[in-house]
């Protein structure tokens, strides 16, 4: 098995971009479901265009957990034309290192699909997907598309805030740790009777003698 450099959300993160930045798409969706991925299956990415037509874009990061994905209902309906499903088109996203052997696993078992092989910063459309059919979302769609997106982004903000404090927290007590290990080996040279020139040490040095 093919090892990986990327995990699904570096994975996610890049598509996201390339279809915002690169293909300026109007709305970019992240874990949506509900009113535009059906049956309670969120899609991993989802993109609005400007002519109001919906990309689904499904991360995978090994070739059995592409296998796997044939048991959700809505490949049944992609792969019979059916437009009750919102999407108009389909892709896998998939690491560089796999796209090859996914993009056979594709032709045999999602022929509609498309493929995205992400490689760092760089997002290749392998495979172009088929239209599934050319119906356009409607504005109330969008709406809800939207408003699912704003409680999503304020709990990435939460996290990042959090994530933000316990990362300063843990470089102060990185900080104290290495002050602390030097701290210790110039006590050890102390006694031994070399010579300290770092002028922060030697003021340890005296407050720690004070201390005791």
């Amino acid at each position: 098995m093919a090892q990986t450099s990327m995990n699904a959300d570096d994975i996610k993160a890049k598509v996201a971009g390339h279809f915002r930045y690169e293909k300026q798409a109007a709305l970019i969706a992240f874990e949506a479901g509900d009113n535009c991925s059906a049956w309670g299956e969120p899609a991993d990415v989802l993109v609005v265009t400007d002519a109001r037509l919906l990309y689904e874009i499904e991360v995978k990061i090994s070739i059995s957990d592409l296998k796997h994905d044939a048991v959700k209902r809505k490949h049944s309906y992609f792969a019979n034309g059916n437009d009750k499903h919102a999407v108009n088109r389909f892709y896998f996203a998939v690491p560089k290192e796999i796209a090859a052997p996914a993009e056979e696993i594709i032709e045999k078992m999602y022929p509609y699909a498309g493929l995205l092989s992400v490689n760092g910063g760089f997002v290749e459309h392998r495979k172009q997907a088929k239209i599934l059919h050319t119906n356009r979302l409607s504005f109330r769609q969008i709406y809800e598309l939207t408003r699912q997106q704003s409680g999503t982004l304020c709990r990435i903000s939460r996290a990042l805030v959090e994530s933000n404090r316990i990362a300063a927290e843990r470089w102060e007590e990185l900080k104290v740790l290495r002050q602390n290990e030097k701290l210790h080996k110039a006590i050890i040279a102390n006694y031994e009777g070399k010579k300290i020139e770092d002028t922060e040490v030697l003021d340890g040095i005296t407050k720690s003698e004070s201390d005791s």
